[in-house]
């Protein structure tokens, strides 16, 4: 059996509508949402560093300076 978006919708605003019959108080919305927070590092002179420090020693700084903001944030994230 094929079930339309528009079928599913007027089945969910039915179930809703019994539900606030039975027990008095309208049906809880569940928020396909969450609240986020992204943060931006910005290394000061970066391309230089990065030129005279060459490739290697340039991703181990940067792997060190990801691993010491992770690790700094870690108590408060909830989520990666």
């Amino acid at each position: 059996m094929i079930i339309s978006s528009t079928s599913v919708t007027a089945q969910k605003k039915i179930s809703d509508a019994i539900e606030e019959f039975l027990t008095g108080a309208p049906a809880r919305v569940e928020a396909d949402r969450m609240l986020a927070t992204v943060l931006f590092t910005d290394i000061v002179g970066s391309t230089e560093k990065a030129a005279s420090l060459g490739d290697k020693r340039w991703r181990n700084l940067l792997d060190d300076h990801h691993a010491t903001i992770r690790r700094m944030l870690a108590p408060s994230v909830a989520v990666r």
